[in-house]
């Protein structure tokens, strides 16, 4: 462990969220949660505060900064709060780590002119500050936040099933665009600009050089590269926080691709030998209203249906799946795997399934933040932004 990331595990920081893009943290903390915090910043700066409530204070800087990538967080008793933050702010100062002003500017004149940094109370928060030359305007204190109300809002999306009332997407994403991404299957929202994590991505660069050894990475990548930029709202505005793309290492050393949204694994890409297994998760329901069977005699018993079993009609060709059962419930208590064998079929499914897909990872997301986010493979996720329709990725997809 180098950099910032050990500076806060010797002060005694156990708690860090990746939070790109969020504007609440309600899920990560219980509420009241009291100690000192760490933001830090696409840029490399870093903000260092106390607080008696971090979700409060957290939603109150998201406010002020469009950049923030990470939050690390000490708990500590409200008596303690003053200490810990001193040691804190001494300990970081040493280290020579760059801190950020806040946003607003401060009265110089209570501080003693060899002083570095001082202190600022805004609202529920404390946040160190270095000085600033010859500026005096004060920071206004914020009144408390309004209750927040939940979305009411329903829309028709898929088959009469209204979308989620409570929409955490409203924070980054348009309300139109969001109807319109529902709506209108030809429409991909890639809007935004992604942001980068040095330290994420060295983490798991490694997991990433190990899959390009596999010698149909190019389509494997392609294939989800569809399904990325074609089924999950906003792609490079939610990266991170509510989806990831995670590199493990799974049986035999064999590598492992997880897709994830909101609180649940959507896609898993495994490796047997030459062979390239492909599963996508979705309700028994959604399944239902799109295939051209039921799939309502898939239960417990059968580990999975035989690839000759079911077939898509697409265009010309037919699309083999394979079913099975799983145990995921995040989106739904019912839920099945669809097996493809290559990266070309995943593609296929993928943009036959797209409505139904849309629709489930739109709800896994108004549902919750994505927890995986922290094991984000951003070299991965790079090439999943890359054209699906270029020569290069049709060549690599159309030679299955």
């Amino acid at each position: 462990m180098q950099g910032i990331e050990a500076t806060l595990v010797a002060l005694g920081f156990k708690k860090h969220f990746m939070v790109q893009g969020r504007a609440r943290i309600r899920d990560l903390f219980r509420s009241g949660a009291c100690g000192i915090y760490v933001l830090h910043f696409q840029n490399g700066e870093y903000l260092l505060g106390e607080t008696e409530d971090v979700i409060q204070a957290f939603a109150e800087h998201a406010k002020d900064y469009y950049d923030i990538q990470q939050i690390s967080f000490k708990a500590a008793r409200p008596e303690s709060l003053s200490v810990e933050y001193k040691r804190a702010k001494k300990y970081l100062e040493a280290e020579g780590w760059k801190m950020r002003d806040p946003v607003g500017i401060v009265d110089l004149d209570d501080a003693a002119s060899d002083q570095t940094f001082y202190e600022v109370k805004v609202g529920t928060r404390t946040v160190e500050v270095a000085r600033l030359s010859e500026e005096v305007v004060v920071f206004e204190n914020e009144p408390p936040p309004e209750e927040e109300q939940p979305f009411v809002e329903e829309q028709t999306v898929y088959e009469n099933q209204p979308i989620y009332t409570e929409n955490l997407l409203d924070d980054i994403i348009p309300r139109e665009v969001q109807f319109r991404w529902l709506e209108d299957m030809d429409f991909d929202d890639l809007e935004g600009e992604r942001q980068d994590n040095i330290a994420l991505r060295r983490r798991y660069h490694m997991q990433y050089v190990k899959l390009l050894m596999h010698p149909d990475i190019d389509a494997i990548i392609a294939a989800l590269g569809v399904y990325v930029t074609s089924t999950i709202p906003s792609p490079r505005r939610t990266e991170m926080s509510y989806w990831s793309a995670v590199c493990v290492t799974g049986g035999d050393m064999q590598p492992v691709i997880h897709l994830n949204v909101g609180g649940q694994m959507t896609v898993e890409v495994k490796f047997y030998g030459d062979r390239t297994l492909f599963w996508v998760f979705l309700t028994r329901e959604l399944l239902n209203q799109i295939l051209p069977f039921s799939v309502d005699d898939v239960d417990d018993k059968m580990s999975l249906h035989m690839l000759s079993d079911w077939k898509i009609e697409d265009a010309d060709h037919e699309l083999e799946i394979g079913i099975q059962t799983c145990s995921l419930k995040v989106g739904g208590e019912d839920q099945l795997g669809v097996v493809v064998v290559n990266p070309y079929d995943m593609m296929r499914l993928t943009l036959f399934l797209q409505p139904v897909m849309r629709f489930f990872n739109f709800g896994l997301m108004q549902k919750g933040y994505c927890p995986t986010g922290e094991n984000h493979c951003l070299d991965l996720a790079d090439r999943l932004f890359l054209d699906p329709t270029s020569s290069d990725t049709n060549e690599s997809l159309e030679s299955y």
